[in-house]
């Protein structure tokens, strides 16, 4: 079997699953450690046994709905590679418009805390696009930290982790709080795609049977370290701005929302009713 060949049978498989059959060139140049040019260049190139049965084993990961992420071990967020598997959520483009909105609305020097951090990928990427910034993160999976950590000292961020759910073990003020938290209603969790359904961390996408439940948990809370100054900055999911914006209110808080790619309310900048001091 030629390199050639071995693409046209598994991009033929991944058609017939309805899955992208680009995702197979890309598993093939993982196993060859090769780039995609490559797998063009060489399509006469032959395949040894070996080869072909590390392929096969990528291919039925992916064929039995494994994040394409998950089995590659990487993702990209804003222009870096992170590392990622499934002890925490893959990284989606519409975190990057989070990131964006926290780098554009912070003064320099600003204390900001990233809440659930997962991979890590918004604390990282905002000690890296704005060093000023002292960034704090926590998570209540010590194995998310763990993947946190290492993202941060490959991509060379300065980033304190703690352990513990939503803030309660901390104690410094802050400027900001940030977050992706869990936002799905649990009786939504059946109707998501395989890959994330199957393979995502479950305590990671819904945090009750409303959707909003941390979210609630981060407005009661956060007096305590904001005082009744500092911007939450949150993605939220679907159709949930409405709500939102009603326990904002409840909190003393306006929000505004900046739109995803679909036109979707998905980021949510929650500011103080009234400036005022702490």
């Amino acid at each position: 079997m030629t390199i050639g060949e071995l693409r046209a049978e598994w991009r033929r498989a991944f058609e017939r699953s309805g899955l992208n059959p680009g995702d197979a060139d890309l598993l093939i140049g993982d196993a060859l450690d090769r780039p995609f040019s490559f797998l063009l260049a060489h399509e006469e190139d032959p395949v040894s046994e070996d080869l072909a049965e590390e392929v096969a084993l990528l291919m039925r990961r992916r064929l039995a709905r494994e994040p394409l992420q998950y089995i590659r071990g990487r993702t990209e967020f804003f222009g870096r590679d992170f590392r990622v598997d499934d002890r925490a959520l893959i990284p989606r483009p519409e975190t990057e418009l989070l990131v964006e909105e926290i780098v554009r609305a912070l003064p320099s020097g600003a204390r900001v805390i990233d809440v659930g951090t997962g991979s890590g990928c918004i604390a990282v990427t905002l000690s890296l696009e704005r060093p000023d910034l002292h960034v704090l993160a926590t998570d209540r999976s010590l194995e998310a930290l763990a993947l946190a950590r290492k993202n941060c000292e490959t991509l060379g961020a300065r980033v304190r982790f703690i352990a513990c759910d939503v803030f309660s073990a901390v104690a410094t003020r802050l400027d900001a709080i940030a977050s992706n938290p869990p936002y799905v209603p649990s009786a939504d969790l059946a109707g998501l795609a395989p890959e994330v359904r199957d393979h995502e961390p479950e305590m990671a996408l819904t945090p009750g049977t409303w959707g909003l439940e941390t979210i609630q948990r981060i407005l009661e809370d956060a007096p305590r370290l904001l005082g009744s100054k500092g911007l939450i900055i949150l993605e939220i999911g679907f159709s949930q701005h409405e709500a939102v914006t009603e326990l904002a209110r409840k909190f003393g808080r306006t929000a505004a929302f900046r739109d995803d790619y679909s036109a979707i309310p998905r980021i949510a900048v929650l500011s103080p009713l009234r400036p005022g001091g702490d």
